[in-house]
């Protein structure tokens, strides 16, 4: 945790973790204070989430984190993970360490009432006379998801894939195998084949993942480098294949390998999950046929995958059955990724922004009015108020009692 801030530093200041300046980037006054006071600059892309940056913690430093972190040492080697609420984290922000919100005395003024109300300023008059008038409901129905062709959803459609089949027996491989943590800075779902499985194909992941491709020495042990699987649209793993961080990363990145289907005794759920979601499909089969097929795969012989009979074909003919969910077979087959499946839904969309238009019209149009939001005529006004120091003790106190019940 960073010492704690002066008294001048202003309480409502917050530092993005995604913000771009780099500490050597002269400052504006306000954050050469922060830097000043112990905070840092956080780097794009997970940052402390999985200890990917320089900025993660320290043997026996503390986090305040709001969300869970799935194993020890997660964003940092011995470091301690607190889980909590928003606004106990935000607590600790501010005082520089671990600390009762409810028990911080705030400067003078900081408390005051909060109120919406259209004579309660001069701005807040100027922005209710300016009020406009409802724009109707608004919606944007272009087609199509971001990972490519298909059938009005975005994916690719899925119905038979044959050809070569490649063989990565070994068990219990992690997302960041997968996809190391170096490569995260991006949310595009393209693009990022060459960064599978990088810790094993490349001799340097590392140059790799921060300069391109291009400079890649591959390593000629790995079995996605070598000539007959280079075309691989088949993948024959371990069991728990995709254990690990949740990132679809992972699937995005064996996707941009050219793999379609993936066969394994097991996969981690949330992996499992994301195949389905970009265009993939997860065959589940039993130990001792994937043996087989592994055994196929390593003697370079292609398997194809018939998804609507639901079969996986050797090359002498002989069909293993597997089974698939219904309706994520429905969504392979049509290409209907979560925004596919939404246009079909149109009409009933249409007639509900329809109805919620004529109920509440200043909410027509919300998005176009970012980050300039100006109120819409019959838009209705609440008075808000920050709780009390007060009104803090007495919610302790309520707490502790319902506690000790």
């Amino acid at each position: 945790m960073p010492p704690p801030p002066p008294t001048s530093l202003p309480p409502s200041l917050s530092l993005a973790h995604s913000l771009t300046l780099s500490p050597s980037h002269p400052s504006p006054p306000p954050l050469a204070l922060a830097l000043e006071a112990g905070f840092d600059f956080r780097q794009p892309g997970c940052s402390m989430c999985l200890a990917m940056n320089s900025d993660k913690l320290g043997s026996g430093e503390r986090c305040a984190s709001t969300s869970n972190r799935n194993f020890e040492g997660r964003q940092g080697a011995g470091g301690r993970t607190h889980l909590m609420s928003p606004i106990m984290a935000a607590a600790a922000a501010i005082t520089g360490r671990l600390a009762d919100v409810r028990a911080l005395q705030l400067p003078e003024g900081a408390m005051q009432v909060l109120t919406v109300a259209g004579e309660s300023s001069a701005t807040q008059r100027e922005m209710w006379s300016a009020a406009t008038q409802s724009a109707g409901p608004i919606i944007r129905e272009e087609g199509g998801g971001d990972g490519g062709g298909g059938g009005g959803g975005g994916m690719p459609r899925f119905t038979v894939v044959r050809g070569a089949a490649a063989p990565l027996n070994i068990p219990n491989v992690d997302t960041d195998l997968i996809i190391p943590k170096e490569f995260l800075k991006t949310i595009k779902r393209t693009g990022l084949g060459f960064a599978a499985f990088a810790e094993m194909r490349y001799h340097n992941p590392v140059e790799v993942a921060t300069m391109g491709p291009e400079i890649a020495r591959p390593n000629e042990d790995f079995v996605l480098n070598q000539p007959q699987y280079q075309d691989a649209c088949i993948l024959v793993a371990g069991p728990n294949f995709g254990c690990g961080s949740s990132r679809e990363h992972a699937p995005w990145s064996i996707s941009g390998m050219g793999i379609r289907c993936l066969i394994a005794p097991s996969f981690a759920d949330i992996f499992y999950n994301n195949c389905f979601k970009n265009g993939m499909l997860p065959i589940v089969l039993p130990p001792p046929q994937v043996a087989d097929l592994m055994a196929d795969a390593e003697a370079g012989l292609p398997l194809e995958v018939d998804l609507q009979a639901q079969k996986v074909v050797r090359h002498d003919g002989s069909a293993i059955d597997f089974e698939v969910d219904p309706f994520r077979k429905d969504c392979l087959l049509n290409g209907l990724d979560h925004i596919g499946l939404t246009l079909q839904k149109m009409d009933t969309i249409r007639d509900f922004e329809a109805k919620r238009s004529a109920a509440a019209p200043w909410l027509d149009g919300a998005t176009t009015r970012v980050p300039k939001i100006w109120p819409v005529a019959g838009m209705p006004r609440y008075e808000l108020a920050t709780p009390s120091q007060d009104d803090w003790a007495e919610e302790g106190k309520r707490l502790r009692s319902a506690a000790a019940a």
